[in-house]
């Protein structure tokens, strides 16, 4: 992310400096245009490899494209393909803009260029910058993810509800997992002991990025901690 920062301010001062500054005829513009060639080739194939990898994440997932690359919690496919992205679109802006110098004899056109290719860099980097700072935080496992586990839960015949879940992305496909539950009053602590013991085997089957699982008991009737679910989720999970 430095280094693309720092290649967006020196893009973007060259422009403006272009543009001030002006220029002469573009000469041996074929080299420009080989180089640019080799370039596009390189990244190219670059992000064609890093798409493929993105879609097949995004299939294993069962997920679109783009809800891959915003929710996925493994930033090196998404750096990957941005940065590529970003390179592939940089390439053909400089070609765009050596171009126009060509046929116009203005360098006004390579500045306005450059300074595209400045703010595109620009932008990488922010979008980069608050994916790690999301990911170094800690965040919540996706939501389709905890309704289906609050699903799943519900269907456990020695759980009456699910009161609270609270999960934790805490690396790569690892995701920790705090179950708040209200069990049934009728079952002894053992039969509980031996439902926990199952339920954590059957979740981990279902859910491969489980790491962690706490089955914690509490009465749904806990006002306080209804309304923290309230706060956190919008709703209350357990029913009226």
């Amino acid at each position: 992310m430095g280094i693309l920062a720092s290649g967006a301010a020196f893009s973007t001062y060259e422009g403006i400096h272009t543009i001030t500054a002006g220029g002469g005829q573009v000469e041996y513009a074929w080299v420009n245009y080989l180089v640019l060639g080799i370039a596009l080739l390189m990244e190219g194939t670059s992000l064609l490899q890093a798409t493929r990898q993105v879609r097949q994440d995004a299939t294993d997932h069962r997920r679109s494209v783009r809800q891959q690359l915003a929710a996925s919690d493994d930033p090196t496919p998404r750096a990957v393909f941005t940065e590529d992205s970003a390179a592939v679109i940089g390439v053909l802006l400089a070609a765009a803009g050596v171009a126009l110098h060509q046929v116009t004899g203005s360098a006004v056109w390579d500045g306005i260029a450059s300074v595209l290719i400045g703010l595109l860099l620009a932008c990488v980097a922010v979008l980069l910058a608050r994916t790690s700072k999301r990911l170094l935080l800690g965040r919540q496992a996706d939501t389709r993810m905890i309704r289906a586990i609050e699903q799943r839960l519900e269907q456990q015949p020695e759980i009456d509800d699910v009161v609270d879940l609270l999960t934790m992305m805490t690396g790569t496909d690892r995701v920790l997992l705090c179950a708040r539950v209200d069990f049934v009053d009728t079952y002894t602590a053992g039969d509980i002991e031996h439902a926990c013991v199952r339920i954590d085997d059957d979740l981990r089957a279902e859910f491969g990025d489980l790491d962690e699982i706490f089955i914690q008991p509490v009465p749904r009737t806990d006002q306080d901690l209804r309304d923290r679910v309230l706060r956190r989720y919008g709703q209350v999970l357990a029913d009226e």
